[in-house]
Parts: structure tokens; C-alpha cells; sequence
């Protein structure tokens, strides 16, 4: 072809594939607000009680006296997350229709900076309301597509359980396999966390990956050596195909989260791409699959999830065609990683106010160890578990290497001092993705710096308090009571709300994300004003996952466990931060182990303001109180 013609086919390919990105970006941005004009869902608005005939489309959480499940009514399809208690109740499980009497609530949230979105992760799962389940009948079995795979994944979780690994193990196996999260204690998730390894907690292009070639040689295989000659010459073509069959079944077996969807859907157009001998670039493969999400899921938008999972396989598409290609394979292996995390920075600080310096250590040693080892043993053990084929070696083994694993994240989970917090803003998380864009394409080293200047707006603060002032929140905690107090440099936190019977407790769900969203980890001293579950519930979370140097509390006996020091809070007690005058003012000597009239009371004074924080105190503590300052008053 003459080097004339040859220019404008490149140059009409070029022109065709502009107007193509533009048009799919066009499509993308139709397809949201289309999806939010026809999205007619009604949540419930006041508490009311409705008797329904539902579905159970959840593996339900279980204690010994509560259980908690995601149901659908029949009749309306509406969903709703309901908890049972009772330690005598039936046991609920995925797929069977019940007759229940249910106490609905309205979703909403407790809208504390840095703390979790309820409101938003319903809107996410299509749940209308909360419920309280006051009596159920069981009426039959769902036979629905969706519920058949919700029983195959509940039946293999409950194979997993019952070969007597440890149950931290069989969660996180059942969590890496089968998508299922339920059972993981709030620990075993900090330990993935503080460590920066929560990406491998979610079924994705790692998993996906590793299984679709594992189902590509078996079919190849297959298809050259046993199917004849008929067969032989599209052996390629038939593995990529039944490949993908298998992917979607699995990708429905572990409930089609938006991580494994996305990497299905990219295989699935790799495959066809082979298979119809046609190239396809990987930014139409990306827009593509978050168009097709988006399609049918348009509020994942706004999900968290959605955007760690497209632009983390984004970012590793840019480091490995426009940074480290020229590289050698072992140095693009560590390079990647760094660069990957350094890329996820600003938007881990912007949507979890944290961002774990070891995970640039710790993932070159787990992703392996988990892709290479934990994962295809796990996987094997399940296939071979539902052939009821049982081989102990093997189980043996995956308690040897998944238990290293747990013991490796514990040991470097406890290097608190690698765990940056800092919560950053919309416009330095947008400056900060400009730095990015200009490491990626500009080859200059002077643009290089220039890309790591863009992340400084990152580390700015605007939550400093003055010198001789105080700043006072009194966070939602629901029912109880939990305050901070900051001066300059020092953080007082006084209650911590209550402890659920779930497991769960107000210092995982409020305290600790609202002092990671202020960049602390560290609270100066705690007052428990009482023993009462709605005021100390979350006390023990606070003490081990943030630095509690000091503890006062009415009921000491009742924290000897703490490893921050213990003592009793009593009348006189004082002392300064800041040129701000904290002081105990009650009870004194005589007035403990009253319950509530025994509260810690704090006065809180600066040159401008003051604040008094009382606890449950009652009409005795109330009386006594004004005793005890009245004479403090006519002493002075």
C-alpha cells in the first residue's frame, strides 16, 4: 500500500476510534440518568406493621440468639433486611417462603462525618426498610433462577463449616471462594485492613483470572486430545467458550458482585474478540463493562466498590503499557504494586480516611501466596467437595498455609504506626488524579515531580482547633452517648454507645471513623461515665484499635482487662490541655456504684465557653451535685 493511502487509513482509524470513545462516554452518562429518572423505589416512611409472605434471598447471620436476613416480598418485590430474636426461634434459610408478621422501620442514617452510609449502601441492595420479625410460618420453597444459586452457595458455605478449620479460616475461605461475608468478625476484617489486603477479600480479576485459565487448559485439553478430529480445529475457540459458560455460573454462585461481574464481562469480550479474530482495546472492554452495570445497576454510581474495582484495573492497564514495560519481569512485579497503591491514595483517603503504608510490603507476599496457593486449594476443595470426594491431606494443607496467612496480616496488622489517617477532599482527590494523568503520559522527569506536587493538597487540614478552645461533637451514637472533645493537640472522648447483640458496636460503627476522618488515632484520655451497655458498649473496640492512653471511668473493675491504665473518675480530679481547664466535678467518695447516679460528670472550660457533660445522672446525682459545687462556691 502506497505510504499516502497508508496515512489515511490511520488516520480515519484514528477518527473513528475518537468518535467512538465519545460516543460510549455519551451512552455511559444516558444510561445513569436514565436509570435514576425510571427508578421508582418506594421506601418506607414510618414505622408500621405488615404481614407478608416473602422469600429469604440472603445466607442469614447467625448468632445463638439473633439471626438477620435479607427477605423480598412476594407480592410486591420490595426487600427488606430483618432480624429475628429469640434464642428459640426457627432457623431461616436462603430460598424458603415464609409467612411472617413483620415490625417495618423507616432507613436512616446516623450521619456522622467519616461513618458508615447506611442509607446509601440500602439504596445499593434495594432495600425499603428494616424490619423486626415478630412471627414467621414456613409455607414452601422458591424454585427461581436467583434462589437456586443462593441454595448452591449456602450449601457449599455450610461444607465449608463443617470440616473443622478454624472458624476465622473457614470465614475467610468462604469470603475468598464462595463470596460470602457474613461470618467475618469486625477483627479478622481489620486484620485485611490495617495491612492494605481488603482488595483480596473481594472476588475479582485475581480469582477470575486464575479460574478462567484453570478452565481453558482443562477444555483444551479437552477438546484436542478427546473430542475427535471434528473438533480439533476450533479447539480454541470451544474452550474460550465453554470457559466463559463455567465463569457465569460462578459469577452467579457467589451472588454477581460488581468486582467479579466486572471481570466476567472483560473475559467474556476478550474471548469474543479471539474468537471473531477482531483486536479490542481494553479501554472499550472497561467502558463497556461499567456501561452494562451501570445499565441495570445505575446507583452503583455512587458505590464505592464500583470505582476501587474499575479504576484499580485502570490504573494497572496504565502501569504496565505506559511506566514499566521496559522493565524486567521481576522489577515490574514489585514496581506495580507500589505504583498501584500510590495510584489508590488519594481516593483511599477520600472515601476511608486511611491508607495502610505496609500494604506496599505486605501484598508483594500475599497477593501470591493467595492467588497461587490459598485460592486454587480452596477452589479445588470446593469442586472436589461437591463430588463428595474427600481427600484430609489436602485439607490439612489449606489449614497450613490459609492459617500462615491469618498469622502473617495479624502480625503486621499490629504496626499501627504504618496506618496513615487523614480524610482529604472532593477538589484535592480531582488535583490529585491530574497528578496522575500527568506520572502516566508526560515523560519528562520534571513533569514526573510535578505529578507528585499535585497529591500535596491531599495532606492539607482544616480541622485544627485553636490554641486556649476547645471543639465539642456529640456524635449520633443512637440510643447512649458518646462526645469528643479537642483542644490543639489533645482529644478527650467521653462514652463510647452502646454494643449490639450482632457483635457489632458504636466504636466500630461512629467513634473510630470519625477520629480516622479527623487523621487521629489517638484519644488522650476516655471517660466512661457509667456501666450502662448504651454508654460504654463501645469502649473495648475504641481501646484496641486506637492508642487510649488514660481511662476514667465510675466502674474501673469493669475495664481491668484494658491495657491503657484504669482508675476511678472522682470529684477534684483536674487538670489543662491547651489553655483548656478540664474538671471531674462529680461523684466524690460517697456517691459510688449508685448506676447512674454514680455518672462521671466533666466540666469543660475555656476563655469563651464551657461545657458540661453529665452522663445519666438522675434526681439524687442532681441533688448531690449542686451540694458539692454550693460549697465549692462559698469555699471560694
Amino acid at each position: 500500500m502506497p505510504n499516502g493511502n497508508r496515512a489515511e487509513v490511520q488516520l480515519a482509524v484514528k477518527k473513528s476510534s475518537f468518535y467512538l470513545k465519545i460516543t460510549l462516554q455519551i451512552m455511559l452518562l444516558i444510561i445513569i440518568f436514565s436509570g435514576y429518572l425510571f427508578n421508582t423505589e418506594n421506601k418506607i416512611s414510618r414505622v408500621e406493621n405488615k404481614s407478608i409472605k416473602a422469600v429469604i434471598v440472603s445466607i442469614p447471620k447467625k448468632d445463638q440468639c439473633y439471626q438477620s436476613v435479607k427477605l423480598k416480598d412476594r407480592q410486591t418485590d420490595q426487600y427488606y433486611l430483618a432480624s429475628w430474636y429469640g434464642c428459640d426461634v426457627p432457623t431461616l434459610e436462603p430460598g424458603e417462603i415464609w409467612q411472617f408478621k413483620l415490625k417495618l422501620k423507616p432507613i436512616y442514617n446516623l450521619n456522622n462525618p467519616g461513618g458508615f452510609d447506611f442509607s446509601s449502601w440500602a439504596e445499593h441492595n434495594h432495600i425499603q426498610a428494616t424490619a423486626s420479625i415478630l412471627k414467621g410460618e414456613q409455607i414452601g420453597f422458591d424454585t427461581s433462577f436467583n434462589s437456586f444459586f443462593l441454595i448452591q452457595q449456602s450449601k457449599a458455605y455450610a461444607r465449608l463449616k463443617s470440616h473443622g478449620l478454624s472458624d476465622n479460616l473457614t470465614e475467610v475461605l468462604a469470603a475468598l471462594s464462595l463470596g460470602v461475608k457474613q461470618g467475618l468478625t469486625y477483627d479478622v476484617r481489620q486484620w485485611f485492613v490495617l495491612t492494605g489486603t481488603g482488595h483480596l477479600l473481594a472476588i475479582s480479576g485475581l480469582h477470575m483470572a486464575l479460574i478462567a485459565g484453570f478452565l481453558y487448559v482443562i477444555f483444551l485439553v479437552f477438546f484436542r486430545f478427546f473430542s475427535g478430529i471434528f473438533l480439533y480445529h476450533c479447539s480454541y475457540e470451544l474452550a474460550l467458550f465453554f470457559s466463559c459458560g463455567v465463569l457465569f455460573f460462578y459469577t452467579c454462585l457467589v451472588g454477581a458482585p460488581v468486582p467479579t461481574v466486572r471481570a466476567f464481562i472483560m473475559f467474556s469480550l476478550l474471548s469474543l474478540s479471539f474468537i471473531l479474530k477482531r483486536k479490542l482495546y481494553f479501554y472499550y472492554q472497561w467502558w463497556f463493562s461499567a456501561m452494562l452495570i451501570l445499565f441495570f445497576q445505575p446507583e452503583m454510581i455512587f458505590s464505592v466498590g464500583f470505582w476501587f474495582s474499575f479504576l484499580a484495573v485502570l490504573f494497572l492497564y496504565l502501569i504496565s503499557t505506559k511506566v514499566i514495560s521496559p522493565l524486567k519481569k521481576w522489577q515490574q512485579y514489585f514496581l506495580s504494586q507500589w505504583l498501584l497503591g500510590f495510584m489508590l491514595f488519594p481516593l483511599s483517603l477520600y472515601c476511608f480516611s486511611q491508607f495502610s503504608l505496609s500494604g506496599l510490603i505486605v501484598n508483594l507476599i500475599a497477593i501470591p501466596w493467595v492467588g497461587f496457593v490459598v485460592l486454587p486449594l480452596s477452589l479445588v476443595l470446593q469442586l472436589l467437595e461437591f463430588y463428595q470426594v474427600n481427600i484430609a491431606f489436602l485439607w490439612q494443607l489449606i489449614s497450613l498455609v490459609g492459617n500462615f496467612l491469618l498469622v502473617f496480616l495479624n502480625f503486621f496488622s499490629k504496626f499501627k504506626f504504618f496506618v496513615f489517617y487523614h480524610h482529604s477532599d472532593l477538589i484535592s482527590l480531582g488535583i490529585a488524579f491530574i497528578g496522575i494523568f500527568i506520572f502516566v503520559y508526560m515523560k519528562k522527569i520534571k513533569f514526573k515531580i510535578a505529578a507528585f506536587v499535585c497529591f500535596l493538597p491531599l495532606f492539607f487540614s482544616s480541622s485544627s482547633v485553636a490554641k486556649n478552645s476547645f471543639t465539642l461533637t456529640a456524635l449520633n451514637v443512637g440510643q447512649g452517648l458518646s462526645v469528643v472533645v479537642r483542644t490543639e493537640h489533645h482529644t478527650l472522648v467521653y462514652d463510647t454507645g452502646e454494643k449490639f447483640i450482632s457483635g457489632s458496636d458504636m466504636g466500630q460503627r461512629v467513634i473510630l471513623p470519625y477520629l480516622h476522618y479527623l487523621g487521629l488515632n489517638q484519644v488522650d484520655k476516655l471517660i466512661i461515665s457509667h456501666g450502662d451497655n448504651d454508654h460504654s458498649g463501645g469502649a473495648y473496640t475504641l481501646q484496641q484499635y486506637a492508642k487510649v492512653k488514660k481511662v476514667l471511668t465510675s466502674v474501673p473493675e469493669k475495664f481491668s482487662q484494658f491495657q491503657a491504665p484504669v482508675s476511678f473518675c472522682k470529684k477534684g480530679q483536674r487538670w489543662q490541655w491547651d489553655g483548656v481547664l478540664f474538671e471531674i466535678l462529680y461523684p466524690d467518695k460517697e456517691h459510688y456504684y449508685l448506676n447512674n447516679d454514680s455518672s462521671c460528670v466533666l466540666k469543660v472550660t475555656a476563655r469563651n465557653k464551657s461545657a458540661l457533660l453529665v452522663g445519666d445522672i438522675e434526681a439524687l446525682a442532681e441533688k448531690n451535685l449542686v451540694k458539692l459545687t454550693a460549697k465549692k462556691t462559698l469555699l471560694a
